[in-house]
């Protein structure tokens, strides 16, 4: 095979020979450097690409905890306010005494208009003297067999946050939720401040790739797209089920495309609270840098290919005509 290939090569024009001597010696070199650096360029952009992708979750983890930690925090003083405690355990004799009682305790109130991450505020009381306002409230029935009613009462002290209807104007908002120690083991309250969701999803509507905050039941609490707003995971249509899980950066078809998910819990000062921060992005989106830098270093390199070759043979045929005059 090797002797066909050199008497091949020895049967061939002058010309011939020195096209392929330069093909040999400039376009392949040229073409094996042009393809790995077009690799590598195509690899940094995606990698860039995804690197970006990385610090708006980052970013979006530490807005939305700041939002949060408001709650949190607001949560702690009130829980340990003595004169919170007395208010809602006090026995009033008229109606006057509640009102008088509800006038000098107006931090509530004064929370709700100092915070703008804080939606509202309800303290619930089973304490029959007092009167049902937009703050204190008695539970109903209804609320006494709520789950995260019950979840509150029997965990004093304890903080969670989830995704309820708050019976006053029955829209739903993640919510904290705390029980709170009145004096007895039969005297408790339940503190619960809605979170202004509003603010999250100005947060996460700064976002170009598909955002959201889930709870610990897998409610969408925010999203930087509206028709996500209140709805579950279900609507998410995801082939390997990868949204659900509570950490990770996972590769999955999404709404039959092939995409990244990144998932960030997004935990509080009071620790870990089942929420978190799921970023959706299509592999098309993240390698479109890397696509537009790869066609436009192949279109450089092929045109310098050409260039080349259209070099190559101009000078093969000028030395050729001149090797042949001289043989005649």
């Amino acid at each position: 095979m090797l002797s066909y290939f050199i008497q091949l090569v020895n049967d061939m024009k002058i010309r011939n020979k020195l096209i392929l001597s330069f093909v040999v010696v400039v376009f392949v070199p040229v073409a094996i450097v042009g393809i790995f650096l077009t690799g590598e360029l195509r690899k940094f952009a995606f990698n860039n690409a995804l690197e970006q992708a990385y610090q708006n979750v980052d970013r979006v983890k530490k807005r939305s905890t700041e939002v949060i930690n408001v709650a949190d925090d607001l949560s702690y003083r009130l829980s340990y306010d003595e004169r919170l405690r007395n208010l809602a355990s006090q026995q009033y004799e008229s109606v006057y005494d509640v009102f008088v009682a509800y006038r000098e305790y107006p931090d509530l109130q004064q929370a709700i208009r100092m915070y703008k991450e804080i939606s509202n505020i309800r303290f619930y009381s089973e304490n029959p003297t007092m009167l049902n306002n937009w703050e204190f409230l008695y539970p109903e029935d209804e609320i006494k067999k709520t789950e995260w009613y019950q979840r509150a009462e029997d965990d004093i002290g304890v903080i969670y946050w989830d995704y309820i209807t708050d019976e006053r104007d029955q829209k739903v908002y993640l919510s904290l939720i705390k029980g709170v120690d009145l004096g007895s083991k039969d005297n408790r309250g339940v503190l619960v401040i809605n979170v202004n969701t509003g603010m999250l999803n100005t947060i996460l509507s700064q976002e170009t790739f598909d955002t959201m905050i889930v709870d610990n039941n897998n409610n969408i609490v925010a999203a930087n797209r509206p028709e996500l707003y209140g709805k579950t995971l279900a609507e998410i249509q995801d082939t390997s089920g990868v949204v659900y899980h509570a950490s990770g950066s996972y590769e999955s078809v999404i709404h039959d495309e092939a995409s990244k998910v990144l998932i960030e819990p997004l935990n509080t000062e009071s620790g870990v609270n089942g929420l978190r921060i799921i970023s959706i992005f299509s592999i098309d989106s993240i390698v479109a840098d890397a696509n537009r830098i790869s066609k436009l270093a192949m279109t450089v390199i092929i045109i310098s290919l050409l260039l080349a070759v259209l070099l190559i043979y101009s000078f093969s045929s000028l030395v050729s005509n001149r090797l042949l005059r001289l043989s005649k």
